[in-house]
């Protein structure tokens, strides 16, 4: 399976696709010369400007699906948005000026090993917090999101691939136009 065909719809596709994600980013990262995962700027991102903002990224959803009942009833009677519509969603705010603001802002610079070590750790620690949870309650549950609000526990994950996939994009720009 490829990063441009993921399109999940069941938790196991999901958790699939979250793992063939962050191969494809490790796959990418792993090996780069320190010119080129360092080179960039704080307005033309570099490959560890995307790493440490996914890492920043990944992590609270992950520490929330450790507390679900900490997490709020999922808004009205909709239902989740498919994972498509999640990404349209996102591309419209993106093309709005949406930016990474607060905690999410990266600070990159740090040790390549240890960033993708991180990265890595990380989705698998969301991966196994996600298996934990039945299907149905992906859907009954919300989490808030910066940009595009309250959404359903299964739309924040379908949110994090597309966004992790979004930054693999990032990487891959960077490095061909350097």
């Amino acid at each position: 399976m490829s990063v441009e065909t993921v399109n999940p719809k069941t938790r196991e596709e999901l958790l699939r696709d979250l793992m063939v994600a962050r191969d494809a980013v490790s796959d990418l990262v792993r090996g780069l010369s320190l010119a080129q995962f360092t080179g960039g700027s704080a307005s033309q991102w570099s490959v560890s400007h995307h790493l440490d903002h996914l890492c920043r990224s990944n992590a609270p959803v992950a520490a929330g699906m450790s507390v679900p009942e900490r997490l709020p009833q999922a808004p009205g009677a909709r239902p989740s948005r498919t994972f498509a519509s999640l990404q349209a969603d996102y591309q419209a705010r993106l093309s709005e000026g949406v930016k990474a603001t607060g905690r999410f802002v990266p600070e990159p610079g740090g040790d390549l090993a240890d960033q993708l070590a991180e990265y890595q750790g990380g989705l698998e620690v969301l991966v196994e917090r996600v298996q934990a949870w039945p299907e149905t309650d992906l859907d009954v549950l919300a989490m808030p999101h910066p940009a595009l609000g309250l959404l359903t526990v299964r739309e924040m994950l379908y949110f994090t691939l597309a966004h992790n996939l979004h930054h693999l994009r990032g990487m891959q720009a960077r490095l061909e136009h350097p």
